[in-house]
């Protein structure tokens, strides 16, 4: 059993973004600079977060999606600092519980170290009980590991987070959470990060194609039109349930559609178009 006074030591420095400190930043940096990246490093608003606000956001390796995650962290810094993140990843792994809070009380990246919001874990999970702590679910996973740097480079330590992995991802189980999460983030100032890469492994125009599909069905916060796009044209999408949850709370809180602040490929970073990876930054927000 993992102690709460226990730290999650990053599994992917190294591998999926640069490992060490400064090596780390001058990549952040990259990505915010990079031609499909938002053109410049942001300067984040020090006022808090007027929230909740919701994004999808991309978890590959920070060379292929790093700019387009960039995008997303961008119009965050406009809009301010929130209080705490709450990242819903995919899991890859299959192991543990279907829908896995973290054990531990801090993450750490080569940033520093991040604090989990021990309080509201309890109350989603009052609210969900399915909703557990599971430390096996989270023990390799990289799909909400990546986007803490980001946050660590707007904010520091100042944000707290509260990671969820999801290997359960069907639609009842991905709108309960959405209904949850929009009960216990009312009036919070809380960004709402949804994990997810979109199709894998296909010609870039085809990933395209398929990909329109989810975009369309994403801005319009409709998830059942998102689900039937994905058996409809067979959309390898690794996250599904982490953006229909993000996409019921943002709905059930008010919001009205969802705005794409960008999209592409690996084939945009890598010149490869034959095989690519597809990558979206979504902003879903109350006004």
């Amino acid at each position: 059993m993992v102690s709460r006074n226990s730290v999650r030591a990053p599994a992917v420095a190294g591998t999926f973004y640069a490992g060490e400190r400064d090596a780390l930043s001058r990549q952040i940096a990259w990505c915010f600079t990079h031609r499909v990246g938002p053109g410049a490093a942001p300067e984040a608003q020090k006022a808090p977060l007027f929230g909740p606000v919701g994004y999808v956001v991309p978890h590959a390796g920070y060379a292929y999606s790093g700019p387009y995650a960039a995008h997303a962290y961008a119009a965050l810094a406009q809009r301010g600092a929130p209080e705490v993140a709450v990242i819903l990843g995919p899991n890859h792994h299959g192991v543990g519980s279907g829908l896995a809070l973290s054990p531990h009380l801090r993450w750490r990246t080569p940033l520093g170290e991040l604090e989990v919001d021990v309080k509201l874990g309890q109350r989603l999970a009052e609210l969900l009980p399915s909703l557990r702590a599971d430390e096996a679910a989270h023990r390799w996973e990289h799909s909400i590991e990546v986007q803490l740097p980001f946050l660590q480079h707007l904010y520091g330590d100042r944000v707290r987070i509260l990671p969820i992995a999801m290997a359960d991802q069907d639609m009842k189980t991905s709108l309960a959470l959405g209904a949850a999460l929009a009960e216990a983030l009312a009036g919070r100032s809380a960004v709402l990060l949804a994990s997810s890469d979109f199709s894998h492994y296909l010609p870039d125009a085809e990933a395209r194609e398929r990909d329109r599909h989810a975009l369309e069905a994403i801005q319009s916060l409709d998830s059942p039109r998102l689900a039937h796009a994905i058996e409809e044209h067979g959309i390898s999408m690794c996250g599904p349930g982490p953006v229909t949850a993000m996409v019921e709370c943002m709905r059930r809180l008010g919001a009205r559609q969802g705005r794409v602040l960008a999209y592409g490929t690996s084939g945009d970073t890598s010149g490869d178009v034959s095989s690519v990876v597809a990558y979206a930054a979504v902003e879903v927000a109350l006004d």
